[in-house]
């Protein structure tokens, strides 16, 4: 496992806005990304590697650079730098090693112990579906709802927007046109559906949220039981960077669609193997 910071390059090589710090796991690469899998293997911590696009799942972007589906298509090269290298050795199955991964949990079987796995695993694909749900029904919308985006001055807004920034000159924006114009159209109804189901949002719901992340985030290294007051302060510091706060909003944001659509939606569940899974998000 490699821990370390993506981020989207432009086509001048340059570093764009769009990055983000998560782990990349070499051996769950699939074979059709071979390539970048040799480029990773043999890394070593504080090099970088650049890679297409085209060379991976889009459903690894999304996950990598932290951005939605419905966005991925606008990325066309990627910058990889590895802070951390984790070597990943078998340990002996007994209840030490239950204690070392759930200290909170009386584990005493391997069968207790699968179990427990199997429920966090279903946890975090539940949440990786909702949220594939979720864009897909916004992806959806934007596909069938018609509606003129006023595409003059959306070129003008952007332009006015980046005018201290060399690199987006008209020739970009006109490039980009086709990917700004949807991601525009789905924030629009986005706004839209939240506000006809009176969904606002509240400094004390972005700050429980980012307190139930930090809590994660510090149970997912070990730390179990750690004072509220010095998660307090690490949230605080933590909002403060912009990308956190917008971060934590987005997902305040998709937790309220995911409930108007499960509550407004006919849903015909169908039960997949992990590889067809895999295969629908390709």
């Amino acid at each position: 496992m490699i821990h370390g910071e993506f981020v989207e390059l432009d086509k001048d090589n340059n570093a764009t806005e769009r990055l983000n710090s998560t782990s990349i796991y070499i051996d769950k690469l699939d074979n059709e990304e071979i390539e970048l899998k040799n480029k990773l293997i043999g890394l070593k911590l504080g090099e970088s590697i650049e890679f297409e696009a085209s060379m991976v799942k889009k459903s690894n972007i999304s996950l990598w650079l932290g951005i939605k589906l419905i966005d991925v298509d606008s990325v066309n090269k990627i910058k990889f730098t590895a802070k951390e290298i984790v070597n990943i050795t078998p340990q002996e199955i007994n209840i030490d090693f239950f204690k070392k991964v759930f200290p909170e949990d009386n584990i005493e079987t391997e069968e207790e112990f699968r179990t427990k796995l199997k429920e966090i695993n279903q946890e975090e694909f539940n949440k990786i579906t909702d949220q594939n749900f979720v864009e897909e029904v916004v992806g959806k919308l934007v596909t069938d709802i018609n509606f003129n985006i006023p595409l003059d001055f959306l070129k003008k807004w952007i332009t006015y927007t980046n005018n201290d920034n060399a690199e987006i000159t008209e020739d970009v924006i006109e490039k980009e046109m086709p990917n700004l114009e949807k991601t525009f159209k789905s924030q629009i109804i986005e706004s839209t559906i939240l506000k006809n189901n009176g969904f606002s949002l509240s400094n004390e719901s972005i700050l429980i949220k980012a307190k139930e992340i930090m809590k994660q985030r510090f149970e997912s290294y070990g730390y179990f039981g750690i004072d509220e007051k010095v998660i307090e302060e690490q949230v605080v510091e933590f909002l403060k960077v912009e990308k956190n706060h917008k971060g934590i909003v987005d997902m305040l944001v998709n937790e309220k669609l995911l409930e108007i659509f499960n509550n407004s939606i006919k849903i015909n569940e169908k039960e997949v193997t992990f590889d067809e899974y895999k295969n629908l998000k390709k």
